[in-house]
């Protein structure tokens, strides 16, 4: 239950990064999903479509699927 902490998109978005970077593939779709909706970064759709296409492409040579 979220009651009495605020929420940030901001450090949401900036912990996702971290982790997206470091092949996290929860992080990757979430940081694209950030970018798609401009929820804590800048909405750019190129951002996002990077983040989803990558994850679907590496993710799917390990039988990956969403």
């Amino acid at each position: 239950n979220r009651e009495g902490v605020d929420v940030s998109y901001e450090d949401a978005a900036s912990w996702w990064q971290k982790a997206a970077e470091r092949g996290n593939p929860d992080a990757q779709c979430n940081l694209g999903d950030c970018y798609f909706e401009g929820e804590g970064v800048p909405k750019d759709f190129q951002k996002g479509s990077f983040f989803i296409f990558y994850l679907l492409i590496i993710e799917n040579q390990n039988n990956f699927f969403f």
